[in-house]
């Protein structure tokens, strides 16, 4: 059995370990809190030692009400889209994490992060094709949420666009478009637009993109 880290009266951010509560059913220590607001929480040890959670919540939810009202945008579709994604590939009580977070799809900095991160990721999808009937969608399953991965589907293309649609055959190697698109030096979305139009096959998408074909190739 592992020994437990005594954390009691020990302070991380806005909490203060009052009591040891017990293990959770993977045998981590849980801690009771106080926090700076009033409120008790519990939290793993493991949490409070990396300063993953430096309070109950009330620190979370001050700073995204300076957010939203600076942009205003809260509850919105497009803000909906952008926490939903977030909470996929970072909160492991979300039912669709195991499908993102856990098998290690994570998003780029500059939509990822607190401050300004819907703010970038706003910018991107009203210049990159967003509409109240589109989502977002990841051309590689198997890549990140990124500005070079991503794209605005409708309801049909994003449910054929599943793992299994996600990697070709090319000269005795296996590869996803993402893989593909940076062997030849083209953006994914460009890559993916040469190989549907040659049918998924890609000896003539690479001969098609590597043709010049200045309206679609767009060399990173």
């Amino acid at each position: 059995m592992r020994k437990r880290i005594d954390l009691m009266e020990q302070k991380f951010g806005k909490l203060t370990v009052v009591a040891y509560y017990g293990p959770n059913k993977s045998g981590n220590s849980l801690w009771e809190c106080l926090c700076d607001c009033g409120k008790f929480t519990v939290v793993e040890s493991y949490l409070l030692r990396t300063g993953a959670t430096q309070s109950c919540g009330c620190k979370v939810s001050e700073r995204m009400a300076a957010r939203n009202y600076r942009h205003g945008m809260f509850g919105s579709r497009i803000y909906e889209i952008w926490r939903k994604m977030r909470r996929r590939c970072h909160s492991r009580s979300d039912r669709a994490y195991q499908r993102y977070g856990g098998r290690g799809i994570n998003i780029c900095k500059e939509w990822d992060n607190l401050e300004n991160g819907f703010h970038n990721f706003h910018n991107w999808a009203m210049n990159n094709g967003y509409a109240d009937n589109l989502s977002i969608d990841r051309i590689d399953n198997d890549g990140n949420y990124e500005p070079s991965n991503c794209r605005w589907v409708d309801a049909k293309t994003q449910c054929n666009n599943r793992s299994s649609n996600h990697k070709v055959d090319y000269r005795g190697e296996t590869l996803t478009i993402t893989q593909l698109a940076n062997k030849i030096g083209i953006k994914p979305t460009n890559m993916w637009s040469f190989l549907s139009r040659n049918g998924w096959n890609s000896e003539l998408a690479v001969k098609a993109a590597k043709g010049g074909d200045n309206n679609d190739r767009n060399v990173k």
